[in-house]
């Protein structure tokens, strides 16, 4: 068991975006470890500036 369901005993509400600065095989990691994540590149938004980016977080 993870550290992190080990601490918490429901799955957190807390979803994640990651961004470009971030590998996108990051998202498999993540997930398997229990966390709600996608890339900006999943979402078509590779090359979207910050602020679009932040409207889709």
């Amino acid at each position: 068991m993870s550290r992190r369901s080990a601490a918490y005993a429901s799955p957190s509400p807390l979803r994640l975006l990651l961004d470009n600065n971030l590998s996108s095989r990051l998202v498999n990691v993540l997930t398997r470890e229990g966390w709600d994540v996608i890339h900006v590149s999943d979402l078509g938004l590779r090359a979207a500036t910050d602020a679009v980016v932040l409207r889709a977080a």
